[in-house]
């Protein structure tokens, strides 16, 4: 007995080949001479290690009293704001 939610054995080369044929009507841009000679003539860029990059960033997020200040004002705007909208009575 088949299995009404389990789609048949055939079908999946059916799929394959619609997928290939598809792929075949694709139109590839043609990449030969895209890069300026500057660019291909320039150096690879360094690669540089996932923890000083997360560091340097880190370093540069150091909030100042103004912007903490700031922050406090919107977030206490952004309560009120909540608590007028659970309050409200929704009328026709």
């Amino acid at each position: 007995m088949r299995r009404a939610d389990r789609p048949s054995p055939r079908l999946l080369p059916a799929l394959v080949a619609g997928c290939l044929l598809t792929a075949g009507c694709a139109e590839i841009p043609a990449l030969e001479g895209t890069i300026s000679p500057e660019a291909a003539a320039a150096p690879y860029p360094k690669v540089m290690p996932v923890v000083r990059i997360l560091d340097g960033a880190a370093a540069a997020q150091t909030a100042t009293p103004e912007t903490q200040a700031q922050l406090e004002a919107r977030a206490a705007g952004l309560r009120a704001r909540a608590d007028r909208l659970r309050n409200r009575t929704l009328s026709e």
